[in-house]
């Protein structure tokens, strides 16, 4: 797996940790501070309300800051998407899409509100009715919000949890190399035929490669990554101009999904 691979997929662990707790913490100051006679209890299992508030707030930032460096690192994505709207998007991609933006929407007013509330009235939800308003549009928000980054997190957990246990088995099975996957809108608008299959060295027929991960652990040059969807997997040439000619992965493949191109002379790895 390669390193930005891999902090993405550590950045994602975090974000569903601060997540849970943001969201733990955010519900039980709502059914056991809010709703009800809520506003009067003083502690819940034996933690003090404005302890709850601390801990609800604390978490907040970091869930803050790990969804401002999740879409960050999506940026190229989301520039993508919007550029091919008007046309060239499926109508499950723009459903997608369309939730995305929502969670995009819903977390800068739960942001907003909380951090005006914080800001300006950090007593708020603790005691007394003054910008209760406020409060409820933080709550009711920050409800449907649960929802939306729950179905967020659930499509994509195995992608989380198990890529790195999936690329460790596909690195030891090819020899301890590292093994890069294609990621987001390099995925979805790659074009499988032509460059994306050949470099001036080697050419790849997608229909005999399974996915295994041997030809990019072999290549020190960076050369391919893997598209591993379920419907859609084969190893893809992403950086045609790094070839230089080794013909290791020619080597690695068992399945002879590497030819190279004649006229070529193979050159030393770099």
């Amino acid at each position: 797996m390669s390193k930005k691979n891999e902090a993405n997929r550590r950045l994602n662990k975090l974000n569903v940790a601060s997540a849970a707790a943001v969201f733990g913490t955010g519900l039980v100051l709502f059914f056991e501070f809010h709703v009800g006679d809520g506003a009067w209890r003083e502690s819940f299992l034996n933690v003090p309300k404005t302890a709850w508030l601390d801990m609800h707030r604390g978490v907040a930032l970091i869930f803050l800051a790990g969804a401002a460096a999740h879409i960050a690192m999506h940026g190229k994505y989301a520039k993508t998407i919007a550029r091919r709207w008007g046309g060239g998007l499926s109508a499950k991609l723009k459903a997608r899409s369309i939730r995305q933006v929502f969670l995009f929407e819903a977390s800068a007013v739960v942001t907003g509100t909380g951090l005006y509330l914080w800001t300006f009235h950090p007593g708020a939800g603790l005691y007394g009715e003054g910008n209760h308003h406020i409060l409820d549009v933080h709550n009711i928000i920050g409800l449907l919000m649960f929802v939306g980054v729950t179905a967020h997190i659930a499509g994509r957990w195995r992608r989380i949890f198990s890529a790195g246990a999936k690329a460790a088995a596909v690195t030891a099975r090819a020899g301890g190399g590292d093994v890069s996957y294609m990621r987001g809108a390099a995925i979805l608008f790659h074009n499988p035929f032509g460059r994306h299959t050949a470099t001036n060295h080697v050419r790849v027929d997608v229909g005999k490669c399974d996915a295994c991960g041997a030809c990019t652990a072999a290549c020190g040059n960076d050369v391919l990554e893997l598209i591993d969807l379920r419907i859609h997997k084969h190893v893809h040439v992403s950086r045609r101009e790094n070839c230089r000619g080794c013909k290791k992965c020619v080597a690695a493949c068992t399945n002879g999904a590497f030819s190279p191109v004649l006229g070529t002379e193979c050159s030393a790895a770099k």
